[in-house]
């Protein structure tokens, strides 16, 4: 059966034009992570979270968990067509093609103005206030949680030795700091490397500003490469993404700030409200707490030059 890719990104797509073939590197519910040439990518069901390295397909959640699509399966890319070693319940190979595939940008450049990003930092702020999630947003909230996970106190030593690296100057010193983070947490992909994720997006997000140091940005992306077997194969794609300012489509729509978003954020409008829950539900659908700490580290650069909360 010759299933449908719906949505591509534009990073994926450069590098799956040309034939190749790999292995299937692991199966969820909803997700069915290849990998090939040293690339890992996401066939996922329709209406999950887009991300640089997804391929969006028309399946349902219920049908996509059907297929028998199995890990350490090999798998081939022939003339925009994924063609799988298996069949389905009609005796079919199951395959997907991105012949007519919608692309989508991942690239965030945003260069965002001071009152903008202003904007996007009280937004920011109240989403990971009213969240649940218990990764590094216990860090990051004015209530202490309950119940913090074991790694948030190293990680509140880490993140406040690296601000202060940074409000002295010392870019190389904080993003070695800020590697340590690597691979720290649970989940698919750990707290630290999501938050790291925030950090690059953070940074790619004040580049119109003068607090914008392109030194510890070019630092942390290279420590970041350098630390990459601190961490597992999807979470390292991520970061890799990040490092070449690919994000996730919630990244690109918090970024997405117009003058009517301006005009509102001093109000209490349902315009204003809906924007809010639009982008709380992006980032809380992304993982367990994936999205959430993602926020966090745009947090963390959005207020590097204030007295921090946590």
């Amino acid at each position: 059966m010759n299933y449908r890719i719906t949505n591509i990104s534009t990073y994926l797509y450069e590098i799956l034009c040309e034939d190749t073939a790999g292995i299937v590197h692991s199966v969820y519910n909803r997700t069915i992570n290849l990998m090939a040439d040293g690339h890992l990518f996401s066939l996922q069901a329709k209406h999950t979270p887009f991300s640089p390295i997804t391929l969006q397909t028309d399946q349902s959640e219920n049908d996509f968990h059907k297929l028998p699509v199995v890990s350490g399966m090999p798998f081939c890319v022939r003339q925009k067509q994924f063609i799988f070693t298996c069949i389905d319940h009609d005796g079919k190979p199951v395959s997907f093609d991105f012949h007519s595939s919608r692309m989508t940008d991942c690239k965030l450049d945003a260069s965002l103005s001071e009152s903008e990003l202003l904007y996007i930092r009280t937004l920011v702020r109240q989403i990971v206030h009213t969240s649940d999630t218990n990764g590094f947003a216990v860090i990051f909230r004015d209530t202490p949680a309950s119940d913090h996970p074991f790694f948030s106190e190293y990680a509140r030593s880490v993140i406040l030795q690296a601000r202060e690296l940074l409000l002295s100057g010392k870019t190389d010193d904080a993003a070695r700091t800020l590697s340590k983070l690597i691979g720290l947490g649970t989940g698919l992909t750990p707290c630290g490397d999501d938050f790291l994720c925030g950090v690059l997006a953070g940074l790619n997000l004040i580049k119109a500003t003068t607090f914008y140091t392109p030194e510890f940005t070019n630092a942390l992306i290279r420590t970041i490469k350098q630390n990459l077997t601190n961490t597992n194969d999807i979470s390292r794609a991520f970061l890799l993404c990040a490092a070449r300012g690919q994000f996730s489509q919630a990244v690109l729509d918090l970024a997405n700030v117009n003058q009517t978003d301006l005009a509102e954020q001093n109000s209490d409008s349902e315009y204003q409200n809906s924007r809010t829950a639009f982008l709380s539900r992006a980032f809380h659908a992304i993982g367990h707490s994936s999205g959430i700490d993602t926020l966090c580290g745009i947090i963390f650069i959005l207020e590097l030059h204030e007295v921090p909360v946590f």
